[in-house]
């Protein structure tokens, strides 16, 4: 007999005939109401550092994101944040951009916690000075218990709970802020549906300011830099002796982008140019083919 199994026979022969530990009962608390757990969840947070909204409108988060971004020039974003809430911020990596936003798998009221899983990555939520998290209201429990029974099938390495900014006080007994994690914390509840939010893809337009700065090259291997970006154009110039400035019109992007999920054929600039004319293909194709699109 192997020692482990002699091991395992000594155990086995003293737990013989020992009656089995019974499990303490699981506590539940009384339920509480939407405005209830909002108004607890949001006291516990704010105390502890946070900034909490309740949003009723899209257009209410959108300017709830855009307090968020003043003073940031790049951010880290969650694949799991639909296209309507994210920020229009070039994208950097955690550990250099200056915003990250998150979208929160639950909330919970009695410890003013958001609970984020491990799929977004984790580098994200913790390395960034300025995070963001919606958090619908619907997932929004009154208990940790509630929270995690209602999460048991995410499909995650981990689930964190953040229950503010990052704090620590071990030296000199000296609280400081953003030591450990984000100094700033910002939770955006939001009260109406964003109908498939976790699987709906960005918009054209929101994800173009995630190219200002990049260098791309075209089908050719030229290289060129997108300067700038807003509603209308975006702006490129060529690297080399020439170095010209060109501008792709937003609409012409949109109906090539279209054309490609209509399955059209835009294999190349002179695909493009036959299905949706010639505005600086060479250049659009590229934009398209960065974000995934051709």
């Amino acid at each position: 007999m192997k020692a482990r199994e002699r091991i395992l026979a000594r155990v086995r022969r003293a737990l013989a005939g020992r009656p089995e530990a019974a499990l303490p009962s699981v506590p539940e608390g009384a339920a509480l109401s939407k405005e209830e757990a909002f108004e607890l969840f949001k006291t516990r947070l704010s105390a502890a550092g946070a900034r909490v909204e309740r949003l009723k409108a899209l257009e209410e988060a959108r300017g709830f994101l855009k307090e968020a971004e003043a003073g940031a020039r790049t951010a880290w974003v969650s694949p799991l944040v639909p296209g309507p809430l994210r920020p229009r911020l070039p994208e950097a990596p955690p550990e250099e951009a200056e915003l990250g936003v998150s979208r929160a798998v639950a909330g919970v009221a009695e410890t003013g916690s958001v609970v984020l899983s491990s799929r977004e990555g984790r580098r994200g939520q913790l390395l960034v000075p300025r995070h963001l998290v919606w958090l619908l209201e619907d997932d929004l429990y009154g208990t940790v218990l509630e929270a995690l029974r209602a999460v048991r099938s995410e499909n995650a390495a981990a689930l964190a709970l953040h229950s503010g900014p990052s704090k620590s006080a071990d030296i000199g007994q000296i609280m400081v802020k953003g030591v450990h994690g984000p100094g700033e914390l910002w939770v955006g509840v939001l009260a109406f549906r964003l109908e498939a939010a976790g699987d709906e893809p960005p918009e054209l337009r929101d994800t173009l300011f995630q190219l200002v700065g990049r260098t791309l090259k075209t089908k050719r291997g030229e290289p060129f830099l997108v300067e700038m970006v807003n509603d209308r154009v975006v702006r490129v110039r060529t690297r080399g002796g020439a170095g010209k400035t060109l501008e792709v019109p937003v609409p012409y992007l949109e109906r090539a982008a279209q054309r490609a999920r209509e399955g059209a054929d835009l294999s190349g600039p002179s695909r493009l140019r036959k299905e949706v004319g010639d505005r600086a293909a060479a250049y659009a194709w590229a934009i398209l083919h960065a974000l995934g699109y051709v």
